[in-house]
């Protein structure tokens, strides 16, 4: 690089730091299961790059990362499988950032779950169903029943503590094959004890055969799916469950690029 990027924010602000809010951090390309429906991965299995970011290049990251409040530690990868994820987490932390990431769960095993209080103040983990058909539909290679018992213990390991950190978040992400499942999702949600569900709208088609998943991209979604998703806002209500918007944004939709 020829400026660290402490230098180069400088160079955009001068010399009073511009204090940004957050930084996304993808610190692996690579992941435990073969590929899920709705990844990238999917789509250019031949083309995809398995790689981690290096300590030596994350050093260099170190001293910007100041300039921001908060700091994840998360992109198309797998960040569980990072051999230095916690020493880039306590690096983040020692220069007063908040820390977070987003796992599939299948490696959230014991010794990792300590790791989790220890070092995050957030941990999302993607579920995209409520039942193991569906969920191991979506995410071929993933073990339901471990997940979810993966996540319970967390949850309880973090009440056993009286740890008020990391917050603990689960991620549906809305699709033709699931949505359906969303207000019973939310009731497997409270019986774990997590603190937020997000439901998210996918923003990304990697190839046209992939836009059958989205609920909105032929259009506006269906009537039935448009209930679905305001029985899951009131049942969320109900049980006093943070989950910050189960509609369906249309500037969301999903963008279609053709794979060459």
């Amino acid at each position: 690089m020829l400026r660290s990027l402490k230098e180069f924010f400088r160079g955009l602000v001068g010399p009073k730091p511009p204090g940004f809010q957050h930084l996304q951090v993808e610190i692996t390309t690579s992941c435990n299961l073969p590929g899920c429906l709705m990844c990238p991965r999917s789509a250019w299995p031949e083309r995809w790059l398995h790689q981690d970011l290096s300590w030596e290049n994350f050093e260099r990251l170190i001293t910007a990362l100041k300039l921001f409040r908060h700091v994840h530690l998360s992109g198309w990868g797998e960040p569980l499988l990072h051999p230095r994820l916690w020493d880039m987490a306590q690096g983040a932390r020692s220069q007063g950032c908040t820390v977070s990431l987003t796992t599939n769960g299948m490696n959230l095993t014991e010794a990792k779950q300590m790791q989790v209080l220890e070092h995050l103040d957030m941990v999302a983990v993607s579920l995209d169903g409520a039942t193991a058909e569906t969920f191991e539909r979506l995410r071929p290679g993933a073990d339901f029943h471990l997940v979810t018992q993966q996540i319970a213990a967390l949850c309880a390991r973090k009440r056993s503590l009286g740890k008020l950190r990391p917050e603990v978040v689960l991620l549906f992400m809305k699709m033709q094959p699931n949505v359906a499942e969303l207000p019973v999702f939310l009731d497997l949600a409270a019986s774990f004890g997590v603190d937020r569900v997000n439901a998210t709208n996918p923003d990304f088609v990697p190839n046209p055969p992939m836009a059958w998943l989205s609920l909105i991209a032929s259009g506006s979604p269906s009537r039935k799916i448009a209930e679905v998703l305001e029985l899951a806002d009131q049942k969320a209500r109900e049980m006093n469950l943070p989950f910050p918007g189960a509609a369906i944004d249309a500037s969301h939709m999903w963008c279609k690029v053709k794979c060459r």
